[in-house]
């Protein structure tokens, strides 16, 4: 449940062909959400080729409608929303519509270093709070879908946009080791090291110059194992 599609559902169905673990092989998927509220369809297909399972070579495609949030890391769980929407009056988490097609390559260059490259396009949409409904605190508003105001009805907060990302990303894993078999190659990831990333995204307004920007970012993961 969120304030703009109110009541929610999805469902997905799997496709596959070839040995999960060595060779090549070719997925597919289709993830169907529909709103009750904004009585709005949400389709989104998937599909992954795996060149090989040595370096990992891989081309995705993925394209349809999705209900984003406005922050892309997404840092809000449409579970914790939901619960803060349905008890306290609460929604926390800002969203819009994406229309998008996306075409990515990744593969290991070597044994600890992972290259992935994407191109993006995406028609962005604002939305509006399209439900009342809370459990508790009936007869109180929803704060607006406006990310910028929440006081602001009126205004979607941004006009709406087509834009064009192009990204490149690089993964190092030092202490990687590898198992290389005839038909595979295994990566074992040990937790006592580090995965450094360093990524670019180029984006280009397709209709208004001010949405084009560089971006540079970094950062740094590990895993800790805890055993008995």
């Amino acid at each position: 449940f969120n304030a703009v599609q109110g009541w929610n559902f999805s469902t997905s169905v799997f496709m596959s062909k070839g040995k999960t673990n060595s060779g090549p092989l070719f997925s597919g998927s289709l993830d169907l959400n529909y709103g009750l509220a904004d009585r709005r369809l949400n389709p989104q297909a998937h599909l992954r080729y795996r060149f090989n399972s040595h370096n990992f070579a891989t081309l995705r495609f993925d394209a349809g409608r999705k209900i984003s949030q406005v922050n892309q890391e997404e840092p809000i769980s449409p579970f914790v929303n939901m619960f803060a929407a349905l008890l306290f009056k609460e929604s926390f988490m800002k969203v819009y519509q994406k229309d998008y097609l996306r075409i990515a390559y990744e593969q290991y260059l070597s044994s600890t270093v992972q290259l992935s490259t994407q191109l993006e396009y995406a028609q962005r949409t604002a939305l509006n709070n399209q439900s009342n409904f809370s459990i508790f605190r009936k007869d109180s508003l929803f704060a607006s879908n406006n990310p910028i105001d929440p006081t602001d009805f009126l205004n979607p907060g941004f006009v709406n946009s087509d834009i064009l990302t192009l990204g490149v990303k690089a993964q190092w894993k030092p202490g990687q080791k590898l198992i290389v078999r005839p038909d595979a190659t295994i990566y074992i990831n040990r937790s006592a090291f580090v995965t450094l990333q360093l990524g670019y995204d180029y984006t280009i307004g397709l209709a208004n110059a001010s949405y084009n920007f560089h971006k540079i970012y970094a950062d740094i993961q590990q895993t800790i194992d805890f055993q008995n």
